[in-house]
Order: C-alpha cells, then sequence, then structure tokens
C-alpha cells in the first residue's frame, strides 16, 4: 500500500510521518469520511480511542488503534489494536483509520476494521 498509494519506501513513508507530511487520522467506519478535527486520544505519537459506534473518544473507548513508527528499525513500525480488558466479550465493534499525504490528499490508505472481542 505505501509503495502504490504514496509512491515511497516504508523508510520514506516513516520520514514522512516523523516530519508531518504524513498523517494519521480516524474516519468515519460508515461513511468513511476522514475525522481531520480531532486530537489524538490514544498513545503516543499517534492513537485514537473509539466509542461503540466508531467515533473518537477520550480515553477509556472500547477499541484503540496506535500507530508505532519506529525510525530506528522501520520493519518493527505498526498499527497496534486493543481493547479495554472490561470491554464485554462477544461485541463487535467498527472502527477505521488511515494516512492521508498532507501535501496530495488523493494519496491515502484507509483502514475499516471490525473488533470481535472473544476474551
Amino acid at each position: 500500500m505505501i509503495v502504490a498509494d504514496f509512491r515511497m519506501t516504508l523508510d520514506e513513508f516513516i520520514t514522512a510521518f516523523d516530519e508531518g507530511t504524513i498523517k494519521f487520522y480516524a474516519a468515519d467506519p460508515t461513511t468513511g469520511v476522514w475525522d481531520t478535527e480531532s486530537a489524538y486520544t490514544g498513545e503516543q505519537p499517534a492513537g485514537y480511542w473509539f466509542d461503540e459506534a466508531g467515533k473518537v473518544c477520550a480515553y477509556p473507548g472500547v477499541v484503540c488503534a496506535n500507530f508505532k513508527p519506529d525510525s530506528d528499525e522501520v520493519s518493527k513500525s505498526c498499527v497496534k489494536l486493543c481493547c479495554m480488558p472490561e470491554t464485554p466479550v462477544g461485541k463487535q465493534y467498527n472502527c477505521s483509520f488511515g494516512f492521508i499525504d498532507t501535501t496530495d490528499a488523493t494519496k491515502f490508505f484507509r483502514f475499516v476494521v471490525t473488533c470481535n472481542i472473544t476474551e
């Protein structure tokens, strides 16, 4: 996705994120509309907590997505998903997030994730 959508290597992508050219944003899981206004509510440097409707909320939400760039070892960079321990087992939640090139908004990729809480 990074090579195809952004026309850059993973190293270049992490550098662009560190420099602020690439941004990590939440999106509405139903409409796909980007939420470029909400502040990060998850772990630093970039993360969001989501409520039951998939909207950005303050800690603690039900599901969290955190982008973990690793400038020293880029192959370890990832998006980490988690939930609160008290999130009810058997529930299903949708959230959406992704990356946008701030110099060219046609370059982006977005994930729509269904989280099934199993334990």
